[in-house]
């Protein structure tokens, strides 16, 4: 899971302090509607790559996940002949509709607030399934990246500054042992 939200902050979307400041209500909702991470995190990405703010985003995905199994909108996506529980495959069926923001909204997936989200989604639904894709092999992402840092000339500096902390310790715990005559 660290991995997905690291490769997804990575490639533009949401930080983890703005992660940490949303996903709370994201969360509960993405579960009750069997929605992995993996389409979380890349349906983030779009949306803040298409402009919106992290939180502005969140907020967003929260409502459009709510209002997919209502009646409202599977009626109107069923009359569109939209049939799809995966998110990434139904940005792509609606957007693939070409539809304006009224038609979009009597779906019934977002109100006046979050359509900008759900369009962002629709728009960037190839992109959606891309993210998807590079979210799936992102394992190890962030051991890299913490790999690569660890290599900077000041990991290096504080390791050996460490290392010389140890070292002094380890002698001064030795001249104590052997009664100051070292």
């Amino acid at each position: 899971t660290f991995d997905v939200l690291f490769q997804g902050m990575k490639d533009g979307g949401p930080t983890f302090n703005e992660l940490a400041d949303g996903l709370g209500k994201l969360l509960p909702v993405a579960q009750l509607a069997n929605v992995p991470i993996n389409e979380l995190v890349a349906s983030l990405q779009v949306m803040v790559r298409a402009g919106l703010p992290a939180e502005t985003a969140i907020s967003d995905l929260t409502k459009i996940i709510s209002k997919i199994d209502t009646a409202k909108a599977q009626t109107a996506l069923a009359g569109l002949g939209i049939q799809s529980k995966d998110l990434a495959d139904l940005f792509t069926q609606v957007g693939a509709k070409g539809l304006n923001l009224n038609e979009i909204l009597n779906i019934g997936l977002a109100d006046k607030r979050s359509v900008a989200g759900l369009a962002a989604l629709t728009a960037g639904a190839g992109g959606l399934r891309d993210e998807m894709d590079k979210l799936a092999a992102s394992t190890g992402a962030s051991a890299t990246a913490f790999a690569k840092l660890s290599e900077t000339p000041k990991e290096k500096i504080d390791r050996l500054s460490a290392s010389f902390q140890v070292l002094e310790t380890n002698v001064g715990a030795a001249a104590a042992r052997s009664g100051g005559f070292f």
